[in-house]
């Protein structure tokens, strides 16, 4: 219905939260990206894992049953990634994307296996969405 049912302040900060619905969890990223924090339905948090921080800078976050994937935009000569996460906070991938350096991406989502990065793009009034199919291989 899109209406507000609750409002309410979380203890901790994040540039961006999203929710898996097949284990009722929530993920978030704090600040720059250097801690995940796992909250239960109700945003209760249940545990923040230390990660490295990266050289890119923080946007969005998707999450499935399996992982969390933080899109994160090029920043001092590091180019844009997605950081693919487990549960428990371990790096599981990091994937480069190679945009043009007026292209930000923003956000974040996934459908049957294909990856939506919207992008924001530097002076024009309109922007991007980039389409990406992820697979895994035996060697990772």
């Amino acid at each position: 219905t899109l209406e507000i049912t609750a409002t309410g302040d979380l203890e901790f900060p994040f540039f961006a939260m999203a929710y898996c619905p097949e284990l009722d969890r929530y993920a978030s990223g704090r600040w720059g990206g250097e801690s995940i924090d796992v909250s239960d339905g109700d945003m209760n948090l249940l545990a923040t894992y230390s990660v490295e921080l990266p050289s890119t800078v923080s946007q969005g976050v998707w999450c499935d049953e399996s992982y969390l994937y933080f899109v994160r935009s090029a920043n001092n000569g590091h180019s844009s990634e997605i950081r693919v996460y487990d549960w428990e906070g371990t790096l599981i991938y990091e994937i480069p994307l190679m945009l043009d350096s007026v292209i930000e991406p923003e956000s974040i989502s996934i459908f049957d296996g294909v990856a939506y990065i919207v992008c924001n793009v530097a002076g024009f009034a309109n922007g991007l969405v980039y389409s990406l199919t992820l697979s895994t291989t035996a060697q990772g």
